[in-house]
């Protein structure tokens, strides 16, 4: 299976590889061409997508779960305020917003899901990245901090990358990872490992980016 992605640079600059079928490539090019700054974009299988902007425009696709609580957080006027999104296996989702609180409907430990990492550092969390494959995830909170599973299956380099970013106490501001690939964003830049991408990621400032 391809890298899928959809990557952010600047305001609303982008580039992307995605089945035919998603409808993201319209709402990019919208926001692009009305000036909008795109803030979260999120890919996942069976064309599950979301961008959103700084003023909470929106448009997505998704479980029925995920989109009321889009309709939630909208009808509160807290759209604009959404970080991260990501998508994972059965339709399982996790919304984190700027505060540092994680909204999440996803799988505990016993079910090899990250719920219960989430739980435990709701309200300090900077993301939830979760694969298309069962029990591969990453929770990151604070400063640096992180909890995972699955990732040294797939994703050894990864591991040994964080904990060397840990160790130096400098600031990571997101994980992504997919389908045997990975992008850190962090406070030096982008760090990454992918197959269909790299051109662009050594060559432009990453805002955001989605993986799967």
């Amino acid at each position: 299976m391809p890298d899928y992605y959809v990557g952010i640079t600047g305001s609303n600059g982008y580039t992307y590889s995605v089945p035919s079928d998603n409808d993201i490539v319209t709402h990019l090019k919208e926001y692009h061409d009305s000036g909008d700054t795109i803030k979260a974009v999120a890919i996942g299988r069976n064309d599950r997508y979301a961008v959103v902007t700084d003023e909470g425009s929106f448009a997505c696709r998704g479980p029925d779960t995920f989109l009321n609580k889009m309709t939630e957080l909208d009808n509160d006027d807290k759209t604009h305020k959404i970080k991260h999104i990501t998508f994972g296996p059965d339709d399982v989702w996790a919304i984190t917003m700027d505060n540092g609180w994680c909204h999440a409907r996803c799988y505990h430990y016993s079910d090899e899901g990250p719920l219960d990492a989430i739980n435990e550092h709701n309200g300090d969390i900077k993301y939830v990245s979760m694969s298309h494959k069962d029990g591969q995830w990453i929770v990151g909170f604070g400063n640096n901090g992180y909890k995972s599973r699955g990732l040294n299956n797939v994703y050894s380099s990864l591991a040994g990358f964080l904990d060397g970013v840990n160790n130096t106490k400098k600031r990571i501001d997101l994980v992504e990872i997919g389908n045997d690939s990975y992008c850190v964003k962090h406070e030096e830049g982008s760090s990454f490992a992918t197959s269909d991408c790299n051109y662009w990621l050594k060559n432009n400032i990453v805002t955001t980016f989605s993986l799967y």
